[in-house]
């Protein structure tokens, strides 16, 4: 709610409506994933590694645009799925995914990828366009969240891609044990 009064306000106070909206979105991450560590920010990205258990780690890369200041997308390196999605998974947090019946994401208005939801609500992308997502976003300047309800309406989030390919590339080399650092 005050992410959005300052929004509103102008410009100047972008910056921290961003981050107190990013702020806010990223609780409800951690308390799904558990408690993270920073592994970087990269352009409009940032890398975490979330321990879920002992032999299963989570790295995560979530967008810090302001469009989505209510909500969260992250593409996820999962280490218990590693050989089922090698490549992760895009994950849309279920409340940018609440009102919406059929949601999408769109590549530089080229390409197209249709999400399923999941149980809890999540839109994710379908196992079979994983590997083509990825390498689309790795590629793109701009993503845009496609999300119509069940009156038809739709509704577009604009998700710049600067700095995903360096995110992904990082939290992919954690996840994999590539990379393995002490984070605090």
């Amino acid at each position: 709610m005050i992410a959005r009064l300052l929004a509103a306000l102008g410009r100047p106070f972008l910056p921290l409506a961003a981050a107190i909206g990013v702020a806010a979105a990223f609780s409800s991450a951690a308390a799904q994933f558990g408690s993270p560590s920073y592994i970087g920010s990269y352009g409009n990205w940032e890398a975490h590694v979330y321990p879920i258990a002992e032999d299963e780690t989570r790295c995560a890369v979530r967008s810090l645009h302001p469009a989505i200041i209510e909500g969260e997308v992250h593409w996820v390196f999962n280490t218990r799925y590693a050989d089922r999605l090698p490549d992760g998974f895009l994950a849309v947090e279920p409340r940018l995914m609440r009102q919406a019946v059929e949601a999408a994401v769109l590549i530089d208005d080229r390409a197209r990828f249709a999400l399923k939801r999941g149980q809890d609500g999540t839109g994710y992308s379908r196992d079979e366009d994983t590997a083509t997502l990825l390498a689309a976003m790795r590629q793109g300047i701009e993503m845009d969240l496609l999300l119509i309800d069940d009156a038809g309406g739709r509704r577009l989030l604009p998700i710049s891609l600067i700095g995903f390919r360096r995110a992904s590339d990082a939290a992919r080399s954690y996840c994999s044990g590539t990379v393995r650092r002490t984070l605090g």
